[in-house]
């Protein structure tokens, strides 16, 4: 099933199509959060809130086509707020 099939179910409520589209780019949000903030828990909290973000306004993205980039967005957002927040 492509990508965009998986968000059209996903935003019509499916949690597993939410699930496997957020285990397909798992590994890629990982390591951009890595290059951009270093401590380990800040990296996990970052993943948190992105994955967190994305479900409750997914109703928000209009076009599934850029669900992974509209997903990387959140996620440098989320790691240039922890950045700010740091000593």
């Amino acid at each position: 099933m492509s990508m965009e099939q998986e968000v059209k179910l996903a935003k019509q409520g499916d949690r597993e199509a939410f699930i496997r589209l957020t285990r397909q780019i798992e590994n890629g949000l990982y390591n951009t959060a890595r290059a951009m903030v270093k401590k380990d828990e800040d990296i996990a909290d970052a993943l948190q809130e992105t994955i967190l973000k994305a479900y409750k306004s997914l109703d928000t993205l209009r076009e599934p086509g850029f669900f992974k980039t509209w997903v990387y967005r959140i996620l440098i957002n989320e790691c240039n707020r922890r950045r700010e927040d740091e000593p």
